[in-house]
């Protein structure tokens, strides 16, 4: 593996030429053979490409008007590139990338851009859920906004399958997305509750219940607020694991 060591003209570099990837890891730059990955079919990336696919489509059908709306605000949404440089999306890959997060959470895409919005956070930090009964008491939880989903967002709620008490943290790849919940849902109701349980036994399966051999073990929850007028998302917030208790 060749190590690279940059000048005061080139001062980092990523992405692939040809056959070469070039990186970067604890150690410092570094070059490796382009891989070309597996063609995974697993459900949740069929679904991500139907919705690329019909979302391209799409685009091509907006009038010029609505287009010219990405085109415009395109500057509004800047992002850092690999290299840690502010780049800027085309019209085109704004509509994407920001319809792509509103189909993938089954909410209606725009035809229109607007400009950013804020995003205000339904839940903020980490807190311990008390969990003394198979249902996921969700009021027990500290939200923001009377734990109501404010006007003009959307909450995807993710989950683990139960994992040993001595887990501290969730690993990334231990979360599913379990349910979307829609503006106006209140967290402190016994409906959104059951809506929650019902919503993780559909993904993990309900085996956890009233089992001996899952209680001590937790249940962690991450939730991501979606602006719906604009497709944009919000920093993930965790809450550390709900032990099952007998």
């Amino acid at each position: 593996m060749a190590r690279i060591k940059f000048s005061s003209l080139v001062n980092d570099i990523r992405g692939s030429v040809g056959g070469v990837t070039f990186s970067r890891n604890a150690n410092g730059a570094y070059t490796r053979n382009r891989t070309k990955g597996t063609n995974r079919k697993s459900p949740g990336q069929l679904s991500v490409r139907a919705s690329f696919s019909g979302l391209s489509a799409q685009y091509r059908q907006l009038g010029a008007a609505s287009a010219q709306t990405f085109i415009d605000m395109a500057p509004l949404y800047p992002y850092k590139n690999k290299v840690g440089v502010t780049s800027y999306y085309t019209g085109q890959q704004l509509f994407m990338k920001l319809n792509s997060t509103l189909v993938q959470n089954g909410l209606p895409y725009n035809t229109v851009c607007s400009a950013p919005a804020t995003i205000v956070p339904t839940i903020q930090g980490t807190y311990a859920l008390s969990q003394s009964t198979p249902e996921f008491v969700m009021a027990n939880y500290k939200f923001l906004t009377n734990g109501i989903v404010p006007d003009g967002q959307a909450v995807a709620v993710f989950a683990s399958a139960p994992l040993s008490s001595g887990v501290l943290v969730a690993p990334a790849q231990a979360y599913r997305k379990i349910c979307v919940l829609p503006a106006g849902t209140d967290f402190n109701l016994a409906a959104t509750s059951t809506i929650v349980l019902n919503a993780y036994n559909s993904v993990f399966s309900a085996a956890w219940l009233n089992n001996v051999q899952f209680i001590g073990q937790q249940i962690f929850f991450k939730f991501k607020d979606i602006s719906i007028a604009t497709g944009q998302t919000g920093k993930s917030d965790y809450a550390s694991g709900s032990q099952i208790n007998p």
